[in-house]
Order: C-alpha cells, then sequence, then structure tokens
C-alpha cells in the first residue's frame, strides 16, 4: 500500500460518506423528528449526532459495504436503508444500558413488546418507533433477530468493565464478543448467505474496531472509570503488540475467504483506512510515557495528552503514514 492508494481509498470514503449521509436526511432523520416531535422531546446535540451521523454512517461505511466486497458487490437501496434504522436504534440502546441503567432482560422484553413493566423513556419510545417503522417496511431476517440477542447481552455484559477488580482477559474477552457479535448483527441485515469464513472476517473486523474505539476514548473511559485494554495495558508498545496481533489474524482470515485475490486486498487496504486511527493514537501517548515513564497514570494525564485531534495537520499525515504501515503489514 502506498500514499496514492491511500488518498485513493479515502476519496472513495469521502464519497460514500455524502451518499449516506444524504440518504440519512431523506429517510431517517424525517422519522426521527416526527417521533420526537410527538414525543415532545429534544434530543441533545451530541445524541443527534451520534444517531443521525456516527453511528449509521460507520456502520454502513466501515462495515456492511467492506464486507460485501467479500461477495464481490455493492449495497442495494433496501439493505442501506435497514442498516440505517438498525444502527440508529443501536445508537439509542447503548443510551439505554450505558445512561438508563436498563438490564438485558429488559432490552429483551423491549424488543418482544413486552412494555408494560418497562420505564419507557423518550429513548426507549423513538426505538420503539423505529422498530415498528422496520418491521412494517423491511422485516428482518430470523437470523437477524437471533444475533441482535447475542448483540444486547454483550453489550450488557459490558458493564462490568466499571468494576475496578475485572481481570485484563475479561476486559479483552468482552471487548472481542461486544463489538464482533454486533458487527455480525448488522451483516444479517444483508441479503447473504455468510460462510463460517466470512462470519470470522466480519467478527474480528469489528472486534479491532472496539481496540481502535477504546484507544480514542480514553479520556472518556478515565472519566466514566472504564476499564479497557489500553489501561491496562503495561506499556503503550505492549497495547499496540496486541492491536497488531489481531490485524495479522484479521488479514489471514480475509486471505482464506473465497473473494478474489484483488477483493482481498482492497478488503484489506480499506480496513486499514479505519484501523490505522489506533496506531496514531498510540504514538500520541507514547509521548506521555517518555515524559512520565510506565506505565501510563492514565488519571495524571491531561485532556490535551489524552485526545487525539485530527484537525490538526501534524496528526492527518501521521495517519496517512499508519495507513500505509498498516496495510503493509503481512499476516
Amino acid at each position: 500500500m502506498n500514499y496514492l492508494q491511500t488518498a485513493q481509498y479515502f476519496t472513495g470514503y469521502y464519497l460514500d460518506l455524502l451518499k449516506e449521509k444524504k440518504f440519512i436526511r431523506r429517510e431517517l432523520e424525517p422519522l426521527v423528528d416526527a417521533c420526537c416531535s410527538n414525543l415532545q422531546y429534544t434530543l441533545s446535540k451530541p445524541d443527534r449526532k451520534k444517531i443521525l451521523i456516527y453511528y449509521p454512517c460507520f456502520t454502513v461505511l466501515a462495515g456492511a459495504e467492506n464486507f460485501l466486497l467479500l461477495k464481490n458487490r455493492k449495497l442495494n437501496a433496501d439493505e442501506r436503508w435497514k442498516l440505517t434504522i438498525v444502527s440508529a436504534m443501536s445508537s439509542l440502546c447503548d443510551d439505554l444500558i450505558d445512561e438508563e441503567n436498563w438490564t438485558t432482560e429488559q432490552l429483551f422484553d423491549l424488543m418482544e413488546l413486552k412494555t408494560e413493566q418497562l420505564p419507557l423513556s423518550p429513548k426507549a419510545k423513538i426505538i420503539l418507533f423505529l422498530n415498528d417503522t422496520l418491521y412494517q417496511r423491511q422485516p428482518p431476517s430470523k437470523a437477524y433477530e437471533a444475533q441482535l440477542r447475542v448483540a444486547i447481552g454483550w453489550q450488557a455484559a459490558s458493564l462490568k468493565q466499571l468494576d475496578s477488580n475485572i481481570s485484563t482477559e475479561e476486559i479483552i474477552h468482552i471487548s472481542k464478543e461486544k463489538n464482533g457479535n454486533t458487527s455480525l448483527m448488522f451483516a444479517c441485515l444483508l441479503d447473504e448467505v455468510w460462510s463460517e469464513t466470512e462470519k470470522q472476517i466480519i467478527h474480528q473486523s469489528g472486534y479491532i474496531g472496539q481496540l481502535v474505539n477504546d484507544a480514542y476514548d480514553v479520556f472518556k473511559d478515565i472519566n466514566d472509570n472504564v476499564h479497557t485494554y489500553i489501561r491496562r495495558a503495561h506499556s503503550i508498545d505492549e497495547a499496540e503488540e496486541l492491536f497488531i496481533t489481531e490485524w495479522k489474524k484479521l488479514a489471514a482470515l480475509i486471505h482464506t475467504s473465497n473473494a478474489s485475490k484483488a477483493n482481498q486486498q482492497r478488503l484489506i487496504k480499506k480496513f486499514a483506512c479505519i484501523h490505522a486511527y489506533a496506531l496514531v493514537a498510540f504514538d500520541q501517548f507514547r509521548l506521555i510515557e517518555q515524559k512520565k515513564g510506565k506505565p501510563i497514570i492514565w488519571k495524571d494525564a491531561t485532556r490535551k495528552e489524552l485526545v487525539i485531534d485530527m484537525e490538526l495537520w501534524p496528526t492527518r499525515f501521521k495517519l496517512l503514514k499508519s495507513i500505509v504501515r498498516l496495510g503493509n503489514i503481512k499476516p
């Protein structure tokens, strides 16, 4: 992988982003706004960004469209619609768990419309509205419904990461299963039958996405007292070694798929554009080690040291170098 290829992939992602944002404005935003109006409820600006930009765009661009390279095709309109609606619901489900302390059983009851004993907050009611819209227009498969229960279970299990006594091994296991199973849930919304190898690729890519997220959310996780692999690492080199090991596993799985050699390479390079953000974070955190020693006492680090500012051109250039590096790592 070289810098010209990186620029080409970024251009592709940017054009896909514009397409998905246009789709969200036309299809998702009116639904959410109408529901909020009926509830006389106003979503906060951060919530609107999560529901109407971040979750659906990431789900479609970094997930589904990449997965379909394994099948040598593009996303169709019906699949885009289902993914966009369910990603908004997923964002809201995360909030019910993280902010409103919902249990796994309560979320299961919500999905099964057993609402009599539930604390139906505005966000829960938006989920019900979107779910009803989903089933009226594009009823998902039984495979989706089964995988949804698995994904919800692991999302709820991630609350164990608030316990300071949790082991590092359990943190890593939860990280792997939480986002891995969420990725499989979204894959069930695509009109495909996935082989076992393809399911492993989808699961592993979700896991690595969680490792990236944990690296970028260190400042927030410290404030929320969430224990992640990077906070437990004895050094940034140790955290990066875990990340690179899992990346090599993903690349190896892709090479064993039935996709053409060209699509295998395309998929690895497209994933590199997304996952290389972790390497940028590791490089920034090494500066803290150089000043304060190992292991990092995360609570002593400043916000400026922990937050990765992608608006800075030096950081953007570092990202380009990281993408090239990651895309060229051999399994």
